[in-house]
């Protein structure tokens, strides 16, 4: 007999979950909402642009070394500011040191690839 398993499904306003949000409940991790909103505008500009394929793999190749790849991007920074909105670097940044986040983008740019029928 299977278990019910609704009360992983709900959000904590009540809310139901998406997809890629319950892969963050079940890596036991959460996302800021602004670095919710980042990795969505970025999924939307991959899966608009029809590189979904070559980003899911460059993506899985990364995975394990998204903290690495945030310590770069924190070398880097004062480089980058003086060409790229900073704040926009800097949560990006932030994001990375999650170890959930780029499941969290990969379930995303999937469910948004699935919604176009690329």
């Amino acid at each position: 007999m299977r278990r019910s398993n609704s009360s992983a499904q709900v959000g904590h306003e009540g809310a139901p979950l998406d997809e890629s949000d319950i892969v963050l409940q079940r890596l036991g991790s959460t996302l800021s909402e602004r670095e919710r909103e980042l990795a969505r505008r970025f999924a939307h500009e991959v899966v608009k642009r029809g590189v979904s394929a070559p980003a899911l793999l460059l993506l899985e190749g990364a995975r394990p070394l998204n903290f690495v790849l945030s310590m770069g991007m924190a070398f880097f920074a004062p480089i980058v500011r003086i060409f790229a909105d900073g704040k926009d670097y800097c949560d990006v940044q932030e994001m990375l040191e999650e170890r959930a986040s780029i499941p969290y983008i990969i379930r995303y740019i999937e469910q948004l690839d699935e919604a176009h029928g690329s």
